[in-house]
């Protein structure tokens, strides 16, 4: 089944809705010592990749979440990777998590 991942203490997403039909998913929360969080999920659909570099410039950080269970989906994600993250993230020096999801 599905699950969600969640800091404690945050709320249900927000719906936001940008460029045009692209709906993602919004967390935002109050850290220790006065920091705030703020997560986009920004969803893998292809008419999605192309306006994820429109927010790398304010990104602290980016999690790259792919599905590992087949060879085809692997490729798919290393061919979505190198031609719509690698090429932004590297000038920028944005740390990165890949994340299996299984």
């Amino acid at each position: 089944g599905e699950g969600e991942v969640r800091p404690t203490g945050v709320e249900e997403p927000l719906k936001e809705n940008h460029m045009g039909a692209l709906r993602m998913n919004v967390w935002k929360w109050d850290g220790t010592g006065g920091v705030r969080y703020k997560v986009l999920d920004l969803g893998g659909r292809k008419e999605h990749q192309s306006v994820w570099s429109n927010y790398y410039s304010n990104m602290h950080a980016i999690i790259f979440v792919f599905d590992p269970s087949t060879d085809a989906t692997i490729q798919e994600a290393s061919d979505v990777f190198h031609a719509h993250i690698l090429p932004h993230i590297t000038s920028a020096r944005i740390p990165l998590l890949l994340l299996a999801n299984t």
